[in-house]
């Protein structure tokens, strides 16, 4: 008496399938620089690093920052390239190419490509007439 090989289900992959899992997280700003391996590429990555730190913390502004680095010498092969990287893009649009910048000048890029206004400066404590203003406020 033979048995019957039963048929077995086998899952596979296959090696063109791609794997990559898309997940949609909201985020206001995605920054990217474009750049080598040379100091003002650092000195622009340190910079956009903390404008991404400050703009959460002083704003509540989520932001994605992706550095996109040639590890390779450039400017060996394109010494012209020199005055086109580091390159800064905000949400798809170059606001800074060839030059590092300050964190201050990150913030308020980002925040002019959001329509947020800066927090209002406060009223100065007392001019020559908020005496006045305040006597009548207490006596209304």
């Amino acid at each position: 008496m033979s048995a019957a090989i039963e048929p077995m289900n086998v899952s596979t992959h296959s090696v063109g399938v791609d794997a990559e899992v898309g997940i949609s997280i909201p985020v206001d700003l995605e920054i990217i620089v474009y750049g080598g391996l040379d100091p003002v590429t650092q000195d622009l990555i340190d910079s956009v690093r903390e404008a991404v730190d400050r703009l959460y913390k002083e704003y509540g502004i989520e932001a994605v920052f992706t550095p996109r680095i040639v590890y390779w010498d450039v400017f060996a092969f394109a010494p012209v390239l020199s005055a086109d990287i580091p390159v800064l893009v905000i949400n798809g649009k170059e606001v800074i190419r060839g030059r590092s910048t300050t964190s201050d000048e990150i913030i308020q890029i980002a925040l002019s490509m959001l329509g947020v206004r800066e927090r209002e400066k406060p009223l100065p404590l007392l001019s020559k007439r908020d005496g006045e203003v305040f006597q009548a406020a207490l006596t209304a």
